[in-house]
């Protein structure tokens, strides 16, 4: 089995809103999906 890895983008900072849309738009199926998140911390 061929596999291969894609980033689709970078790290995103999502603000106050906290949703960022990312439209995937491929020929070939996708048979998983990798999500890594980051937390960081923010002083007021």
């Amino acid at each position: 089995m061929k596999y291969r890895t894609v980033e689709l983008m970078a790290r995103t900072d999502l603000d106050a809103s906290g949703t960022k849309i990312v439209d995937v738009n491929i020929l070939d199926p996708i048979s998983a999906l990798k999500l890594f998140f980051e937390v960081t911390t923010v002083s007021e």
